[in-house]
């Protein structure tokens, strides 16, 4: 019940639900968006004045995180983060919230940068994303994120600890606070939630030391938001980046295809990502045919019965493929695959547009 609500409140924010019912549903959140910001207004002060003083690490903390509910592109540029400082020989652990993973408690070491412990739901898809693509990276969840830097310090003899999604984390003391501004979509919907996206007021951008604007492609001319930003925080660096395409990964096998496989291709699409349209707009560009894209829940953890329906429903429609994302992929359950219609997941890369030198020059990398 309350993910349909969460999907219909989506829907009426994007102008995908018209009329009376979306106007009242849209008055109705309009006092819990109020009362949610009071609150988090309340927290931001408390850390401000110090009397909710933050813990520190004994090692550098490199936070990647986001103004408003849904995705911006933060686990993928983690993942570039984390790669590039492997690469040039510094010890980096990855931690986690784990959003709806069911590990609970302690720390849960998801890899140790050389075997993966465990997979959806059992632990997030962010999570088993990271350690199924980063080898030599440990990944570790959970709620307490020092008690987690803790144990990578401990066990990984950590100097660079990531944390996705830690914007809003404040108990924990960041060397740098990167942050991911969407380009289609800055300031959600103008509103805190549940009336709007953003977590937290626009007001927050001040405290990031990187502002990056991702989906910029997307986003048109970019110098008015540019200028909006450095009004909000006169000292970050503002970058450019875009979530590209990058190969078709087969579900349930080990085929790779190149992006080009999807030109003039009739396919049928399913998601359970915070913004299906993005992922819908994405395959359109690459040329898809979309015959029908079934949207589900963000985060859906698909069964058995889900995938045989979404099977039978592309045998209906003729669909050449069916097509995924690579987050929903981790979430489909291990079982013989229709070898008819092939299952293929996007998976998405983060590129810079404009402004890489600057990240690189604060965080002494080559990315």
């Amino acid at each position: 019940m309350k993910e349909r609500l969460k999907a219909y409140s989506l829907q009426c924010l994007r102008g995908e639900r018209r009329g009376l019912g979306a106007r009242l549903w849209l008055a109705f959140l309009t006092p819990l968006s109020f009362a949610y910001s009071g609150g988090v207004v309340l927290r931001l002060g408390l850390y401000r004045r110090g009397w909710l003083p933050p813990r520190r690490l004994p090692c550098r903390v490199i936070s990647v995180g986001n103004l408003v509910a849904g995705g911006t592109g933060k686990t993928p540029l983690v993942e570039v983060l984390a790669r590039a400082m492997h690469r040039q020989g510094r010890r980096v652990v990855i931690l986690l919230r784990g959003y709806r993973g069911r590990a609970e408690g302690p720390p849960t070491l998801v890899s140790d940068g050389s075997r993966i412990q465990g997979r959806p739901p059992w632990v997030g898809d962010e999570a088993y994303l990271l350690a199924r693509n980063l080898s030599g990276v440990p990944v570790i969840m959970g709620a307490d994120r020092y008690q987690a830097g803790c144990f990578a310090v401990e066990e990984f003899g950590a100097e660079d600890v990531l944390l996705d999604d830690g914007f809003q984390h404040l108990a924990l003391y960041r060397d740098l606070d990167i942050l991911l501004i969407d380009g289609a979509n800055p300031f959600g919907y103008g509103y805190l939630l549940p009336r709007g996206t953003l977590r937290e007021p626009v007001t927050s951008i001040g405290r990031a030391q990187v502002l990056i604007v991702t989906r910029a492609d997307l986003a048109g001319e970019t110098g008015f938001l540019k200028q909006h930003l450095r009004s909000l925080n006169r000292e970050a660096p503002i970058l450019l980046a875009c979530h590209q395409p990058h190969s078709l990964q087969a579900v349930g096998g080990e085929e790779t295809m190149g992006v080009e496989a999807l030109q003039g291709t009739a396919a049928m699409a399913f998601s359970g990502i915070a913004d299906p349209a993005s992922f819908e707009a994405t395959l359109t560009r690459l040329g898809t045919k979309i015959l029908k894209h079934l949207a589900f829940p963000d985060h859906y953890c698909f069964t058995q019965k889900d995938i045989e329906a979404i099977l039978e429903m592309g045998r209906d429609l003729k669909a050449e493929m069916i097509l995924t994302t690579e987050k929903d992929a981790v979430r489909i359950p291990d079982f013989s695959m229709d070898q008819e219609i092939p299952i293929y997941a996007l998976k998405i890369e983060f590129a810079f547009l404009e402004g890489q030198e600057a990240l690189e020059q604060l965080l002494g990398l080559t990315l």
